[in-house]
């Protein structure tokens, strides 16, 4: 009989009204080589399994009911190499990382469905959460990095024992990122930016329909979720700026989520190549000045006045920039 408590088998879709999960079959190579996301589509940067098959969901939670380990997460406003970071942990420690498991996804919109909030999907998303922290072996950690959405949710996952990292551009560079051809269409669908308004309490007209108006709410409303988390103790706040920048990062995220190193030649050099290519396929060079270029571009032709949109920014948040500085890692 097969048993479904490994990260052999995990879950890509949910059918919570037929009761039916999705598995994908895959081994410790398919994860890495999932580069971007862990769902299906085309190109190298999806999905890797050796095969895919339905079961019922009462079976497969039944077979995984003693996991009880917490992944540990990145969560992100997105934009902002949250999977370049990603791809930089799994290849120096010991580690499996999960880049946006549809798992998770479910799991953020129980959460903000009233209707399924329920003692037994509580179960059931705790349940979802432990499943995604199984590993290979006890040495290892199961990092998730989020979908930027399920930040929203950003309480729900985090219990005193979470660990969690939450990887953030400056506001400019977001903002400069949303306008970005095709990318306005994505940051307008993002949420109910009049609900996002009220929930942070902001009084003054805004134009809701203006996409700087709507990334610059968006970033400010992922930093104020964070901030509202009981347990902040094992959370800390990082700059993208700074995978660039820093030569002992890696070392002290490690550090962090207390993280075993992998012991190969050329750490370095790995490293460094990862960080040079586009992080979501790795199939073309990527450098941080390039991407800075681009931003410049941008905002001098959307004619963007990043000293209003950074103001805007502190009248929303106030003093929530101390409070997120105090979390930095």
């Amino acid at each position: 009989m097969t048993s479904y408590n490994t990260p052999n088998f995990f879950p890509i879709e949910f059918d919570l009204e037929k009761r039916v999960v999705t598995i994908a079959e895959l081994d410790e190579a398919d994860y890495e080589k999932s580069i971007f996301i862990l769902a299906k589509g085309d190109g190298r940067g999806f999905l890797h399994y050796k095969n895919i098959f339905d079961l019922t969901l009462d079976e497969f939670l039944e077979a995984n009911k003693y996991e009880n380990k917490d992944p540990y997460f990145i969560f992100h406003h997105g934009f902002c190499c949250s999977t370049l970071l990603s791809r930089m942990i799994e290849a120096r420690f010991k580690t499996i990382s999960l880049r946006e498991p549809p798992g998770i996804n479910v799991a953020t919109n129980m959460t903000h469905n009233v209707n399924q909030l329920t003692p037994e999907n509580d179960l059931f998303f705790r349940r979802l959460v432990y499943i995604h922290g199984r590993t290979f072996q006890s040495h290892q950690r199961a990092i998730v990095k989020c979908s930027d959405y399920a930040t929203r949710s950003f309480t729900n996952f985090i219990s005193p024992n979470t660990k969690a990292l939450f990887l953030y551009s400056d506001l400019v560079e977001f903002i400069a990122s949303c306008s970005k051809e095709k990318r306005d269409f994505w940051i307008a669908n993002r949420v109910n930016y009049q609900e996002v308004k009220d929930q942070l309490g902001y009084k003054s007209y805004l134009d809701l329909n203006n996409t700087q108006i709507q990334a610059t709410l968006y970033w400010c409303s992922q930093i104020s979720e964070i901030l509202a988390c009981p347990n902040l103790d094992n959370v800390r706040s990082l700059n993208m700026s700074r995978i660039f920048s820093e030569k002992n990062l890696l070392k002290n995220l490690g550090r962090f989520f207390n993280l075993k190193e992998k012991y190969f030649i050329f750490k370095d050099r790995n490293q460094n190549n990862i960080r040079g290519h586009y992080s979501k396929t790795g199939s073309y060079e990527f450098s941080y000045d390039h991407r800075m270029k681009i931003i410049q571009t941008v905002l001098k032709k959307e004619n963007i006045n990043c000293n209003y949109f950074n103001n805007l920014a502190i009248d929303i948040l106030g003093d929530k920039f101390a409070a997120l500085e105090k979390l930095k890692l």
